[in-house]
């Protein structure tokens, strides 16, 4: 298949070679792109765009919905989360890893997580009750404050993401049609 370029071994049977560290390379480097991308996406949009841009790709306005108060929820989670850690803490429960062991730890962040969970059930119930008085889901179809229309960066944006579509797609079917052993040697071609 290919060749091996053995760096050092391991006790015998386990060793490092270039292609390893090429491997990990572009794993790593796959990771950050991602995490990268995934920052700029969080941070360059809000919940109420986000449901609106999902519900313009034809996702039910329901999950849309669920959507955008989940990531609205995340900030008064964690702010729940502290202000619990930080008033039992001050009655004397102790949470350093130095002066704890592991069980106490544990048992001590389940002291906290049962009122997180009810403080959250709390919340939950008040925004289902504020919807239910709003009558939210008795029409089909659901309006938004502000609708922004798509500029040409995002005509461009799409044309780009259409092109690499294509892209992909007839090289997949090039590999595909033009090897013997087909699918399987679809990402290693020789």
């Amino acid at each position: 298949m290919g060749s091996k370029h053995v760096i050092f071994e391991i006790i015998g049977r386990y060793n490092l070679s270039v292609e390893t560290l090429f491997y990990l390379g572009v794993r790593f480097l796959k990771i950050m792109c991602m995490f990268v991308a995934s920052l700029w996406f969080i941070l360059s949009i809000t919940p109420s765009q986000l449901a609106q841009g999902l519900y313009k790709l034809h996702v039910p306005y329901r999950i849309c919905t669920v959507v955008a108060l989940g990531l609205r929820a995340i900030p008064d989670i964690l702010r729940d989360y502290q202000a619990i850690n930080q008033a039992l803490q001050m009655r004397g429960l102790e949470l350093d890893k130095r002066r704890a062991s592991v069980f106490k730890r544990l048992k001590h962040a389940m002291m906290i997580v049962i009122p997180l969970i009810l403080t959250t059930f709390e919340q939950v119930d008040t925004i289902a009750s504020a919807m239910d008085l709003r009558l939210y889901g008795s029409t089909k179809k659901r309006s938004y404050y502000i609708e922004k229309p798509l500029t040409k960066v995002d005509y461009l944006a799409l044309a780009v993401a259409g092109l690499l579509l294509l892209v992909l797609i007839a090289y997949c079917l090039g590999v595909v049609l033009h090897t013997q052993v087909g699918a399987s040697r679809i990402w290693y071609p020789r």
